[in-house]
């Protein structure tokens, strides 16, 4: 352990125990770019979803069986998507877009990056992507319409 006088109070440094550098004590006694090498702050999070589609009408799934009609990689489509990743409310998210994919691939991928703290003060960030597959599946307003025996 080192010590480096700065000004009339003492700092002191440690070597990071990977990869051997000076930094600051702190309790993995690691300096932040191995420290984000080994851990990964986003494995709660679920990166394969599945998101309902309409074919008649064109809508998306909202969630609780309400679907929405919205434009592929708009603002509306990116709030829908990132309300049903499990795993994200214990994240900050930095950043979130969508990355391209083939149209007939009946994929929508998504690029996240999320910054948690670990280590009491260690401010990790880790960028991931989330794919979901796009499953056909009739609303209920479709339902009712291509039904004969409608009671209500």
């Amino acid at each position: 352990m080192g010590s480096v006088q700065a000004g009339a109070e003492a700092k002191y440094t440690t070597a990071c125990c990977s990869c051997g550098c000076d930094i600051e004590p702190n309790p993995a006694n690691m300096c932040l770019n191995c420290l984000s090498h080994r851990v990964n702050i986003a494995e709660e999070v679920d990166t394969e979803q599945t998101v309902l589609y309409c074919r008649n009408c064109g809508r998306y799934s909202a969630g609780l069986g309400k679907f929405q009609a919205v434009e592929l990689e708009s603002p509306q489509m990116l709030s829908i998507l990132m309300k049903r990743i499990r795993g994200l409310n214990k994240l900050k998210v930095v950043d979130a877009r969508f990355v391209w994919c083939e149209e007939h691939s009946r994929r929508i991928r998504l690029r996240l990056t999320v910054q948690k703290e670990v280590f009491s003060g260690a401010l990790l960030q880790q960028s991931f992507e989330v794919v979901f597959v796009v499953t056909n599946q009739q609303c209920v307003d479709c339902q009712r319409s291509f039904t004969d025996h409608t009671w209500k």
